[in-house]
């Protein structure tokens, strides 16, 4: 199932005093680091690296992602707000660190709004909710049901708390009544990795991340 909302992605800049700096040299003239952060092979890290791979070829210099998973995507972004403002370190920004975060978190370790800029939109990703093929439910109709009639029964893997994933996840049980099992995984590839348990269901916004799992 995908559901009507999309994730747009954007690359974040630190912010800071570059344009001086980038006027009396060719940018970049060393390495440049896109943090991700969440773990390898989910949705972050899945644009990170085509971005780091495509900007590395066009720009005659290595860009380089470096995953930082953990509290959602609090660690990784606050790494990326903390680093030298010298445009030299990027950061993978979608509705989780540059949105979701401020209002989850009291006491955020970065301000999406003044600690970053935005570079470029790059992608958007639809939800798809999918699960084992042997899964007792074949329609989502018949997964609700289930969840209806033994709650907690049905567990839904998310990419961690304050993620789109479990954001979206909460907002479906709402909508559809039911209460989900939740567990949160520091990225959506560990919990494609889980699927091994018969009536876990898996949400994820990457439907990129899903399509070698799902039979068409």
């Amino acid at each position: 199932m995908r559901f009507g909302r999309s994730l747009a992605w954007l690359l974040a800049l630190h912010v800071c005093s570059v344009a001086a700096a980038h006027a009396q040299t060719s940018y970049p003239d060393r390495p440049v680091k896109i943090i991700v952060p969440i773990g390898p092979g989910g949705s972050y890290d899945l644009v990170g690296r085509q971005l780091a791979d495509a900007l590395s070829k066009r720009m005659g210099q290595a860009f380089v992602v470096e995953n930082k998973p953990g509290a959602g995507t609090v660690v990784g972004t606050q790494a990326a707000s903390q680093s030298e403002p010298d445009g030299y370190t990027l950061v993978v920004g979608g509705l989780s660190n540059m949105a979701f975060n401020s209002a989850l978190y009291s006491k955020l370790g970065y301000d999406p709004r003044k600690d970053f800029v935005p570079v470029a939109l790059i992608y958007k990703f639809g939800y798809v909710m999918v699960g084992r093929k042997d899964l007792p439910h074949g329609k989502l109709q018949d997964i609700v049901a289930a969840a209806k009639a033994n709650p907690g029964s049905i567990s839904v893997a998310t990419a961690g708390v304050g993620t789109g994933q479990q954001l979206v996840a909460a907002a479906f049980m709402k909508a559809a009544g039911v209460k989900f099992l939740e567990v949160p995984y520091k990225g959506s590839a560990y919990g494609l990795g889980r699927r091994d348990k018969a009536r876990q269901v898996v949400l994820s916004y990457c439907v990129i991340c899903q399509f070698p799992y799902i039979a068409l």
